[in-house]
């Protein structure tokens, strides 16, 4: 190789396939690009007022503090790479203008929907399915993934009466005497010992009113026990 031979020329005499990733500098923007959207969109989330980024933090295991995001990076690459090729080939057969905006118009959306998806009131409505009171107040959240059993919310907010019974209604929830579905989290706050109210579950969800301080704790997962997955199977 000379010393006229640009990086470019280099890769495609090294990789003749590449080709139809040129030009490099766009797809290496879309790997850019593509790397932030899932790591915002798959993030998980510890959540009080005040923190960074609303407190997004990477995926990982949280028995065993191992990011998944890290480990799953070498396929999303390979992902990156494939989602690159149309915005290349329409630099290549139009404008490099183009291939650059249709680019940035399609990351810009994608990446807003997932910081809203992924906010502390995107999470709080994907686990409990029903829109909240106008002026409630998350007070704790925080979002994690298991190994192999699926994804758990959990947190605090401030609630109503109303809400409460529209939750048990929508969900089907019946009382129950065991509610520990927060003791194992240390630091997070778990349902005071004199409850002034019952804890409600089904399979998947778990809540509790207190009703002496007007705030609703919950626990939702992706995926039920093991023991009651069958009925969940179509």
């Amino acid at each position: 190789m000379t010393n006229q031979n640009t990086v470019a020329d280099w890769i495609l005499e090294k990789y003749p396939e590449s080709k139809f990733l040129r030009p490099f500098s766009l797809t290496v923007a879309v790997l850019l690009l593509f790397f932030v959207w899932t790591w915002i969109d798959g993030s998980s989330i510890n959540y009080e007022p005040g923190r960074f980024a609303d407190g997004r933090t990477t995926a990982e295991w949280i028995r065993y503090g191992f990011p998944m995001y890290i480990l799953g990076s070498p396929i999303l690459v390979g992902i990156g790479l494939v989602m690159a090729l149309p915005f290349a080939w329409i630099a290549r057969k139009t404008y490099s203008l183009l291939g650059w905006l249709a680019m940035l118009l399609v990351f810009i959306a994608l990446i807003l929907h997932a910081w809203e998806r992924s906010s502390p009131e995107g999470r709080m409505l994907n686990a409990l399915k029903l829109p909240p009171p106008p002026d409630t107040q998350i007070l704790r959240l925080l979002k994690y993934d298991s190994f192999s059993d699926g994804t758990t919310t959990q947190g605090v907010c401030t609630t109503t009466p109303e809400y409460v019974d529209a939750l048990i209604a929508k969900h089907q929830l019946k009382t129950t005497e065991h509610a520990a579905a927060m003791a194992h989290l240390p630091g997070f706050p778990r349902y005071p010992e004199d409850r002034h109210g019952s804890v409600y579950r089904n399979s998947l969800l778990e809540i509790y009113h207190d009703q002496q301080q007007g705030q609703l704790y919950f626990s939702y997962v992706t995926l039920p026990p093991p023991n009651e997955r069958e009925k969940y199977r179509k």
